[in-house]
């Protein structure tokens, strides 16, 4: 019901949290009847903030809170503000009648870490969503919401070159050669993560069926496939796990362990990886490879702050 990653991350810091209250409790000035719970994270620690809020939320609903807790917390004590978070709980785990309303993460559209673990596999988020401006979603007044995020993004980063991160190139290769042409980022990788979704799945069953979807430029054909192989009950996550989880982590503790060496590893690297256990068909690899600059400066905190710092996500 979870991802694994960021459930290890949500129990290790809820634990951290009990052994502070444990640590307090008989302190002068400490009172478990007036405690706040404040957490926070920016991308991996956004997902971890966001599933330990959604866990204290849970916990105090059921009654359970002050048992695990040690303190009778209730669930106008915890905001959580989690920004650019991967998302780390399946949906259907989601309590309806919890409404999470204390938990808000601040989303760009044009950061693909937002749209990791998959929805398409079922992954969700606690609480509230607040969508960082694009083109896309409020295209009439875009450039002057921009104009003052771009002033206070120069105050933040060394160089602006990159806080424009609303149009890349797409690539499409044909029997006749290479097209270029501008999509909005966000909208490509809406496309490249159903088409991730829907290979991963494809990989594993014929191989004309895996050929034809690879060679898939259509987003419309994508979104047919990927219906027509959710009737076949298949859970692409569970391959994931199977087959291919172990070789992806040792790519990624080579590039985020704890002594990584960054020298040894390109993006072209990340690309070849992916690309044999068949995640990207070559029209969206070629593309990312051409527009990696633009895909990783989606993911920039100085240009998350300088949207919020702006005030213009509000408006």
């Amino acid at each position: 019901m979870y991802h694994a990653g960021f459930l290890i991350a949500r129990n290790f810091a809820f634990e951290e949290i009990k052994k502070y209250v444990a640590k307090h409790a008989s302190d002068e000035n400490f009172s478990t009847e007036n405690l706040k719970i404040w957490l926070t994270g920016y991308s991996r620690a956004g997902a971890t903030a966001n599933m330990v809020a959604g866990y204290l939320d849970e916990k105090i609903s059921s009654g359970d809170i002050e048992y695990l807790l040690g303190a009778p917390v209730k669930d106008k004590d915890v905001y959580a503000y989690c920004f650019e978070p991967p998302m780390g709980v399946m949906s259907e785990a989601l309590k309806d009648d919890i409404n999470y309303s204390n938990i808000y993460n601040i989303v760009n559209l044009n950061d693909f870490v937002t749209k990791v673990a998959f929805v398409e596999w079922g992954f969700g988020r606690y609480g509230v969503d607040i969508i960082l401006p694009t083109r896309e979603t409020v295209a009439p007044r875009y450039d002057y919401l921009y104009k003052n995020m771009a002033k206070v993004y120069k105050d933040y980063s060394k160089s602006d070159a990159y806080c424009n991160v609303e149009n890349i190139f797409k690539n499409e290769i044909t029997t006749t050669g290479t097209k270029r042409y501008a999509v909005p980022q966000a909208k490509f990788l809406d496309e490249l993560f159903l088409s991730v979704s829907i290979s991963l799945i494809a990989s594993n069953m014929a191989p004309d069926i895996y050929s034809s979807i690879m060679s898939l430029n259509s987003y419309k054909k994508l979104i047919y496939l990927y219906d027509a192989i959710n009737t076949l009950n298949i859970k692409p996550q569970d391959i994931y796990v199977s087959k291919y989880q172990e070789r992806i982590m040792e790519l990624f503790e080579k590039w985020h362990g704890l002594n990584p060496n960054f020298s040894d590893l390109t993006l072209s690297d990340v690309l070849d990886t992916l690309r044999l256990v068949g995640f990207i068909p070559p029209n969206y690899s070629a593309t990312v490879l051409d527009n990696g600059n633009s895909l990783v400066a989606g993911h920039y905190p100085d240009l998350a702050l300088a949207w919020m710092k702006s005030g213009s996500f509000q408006n």
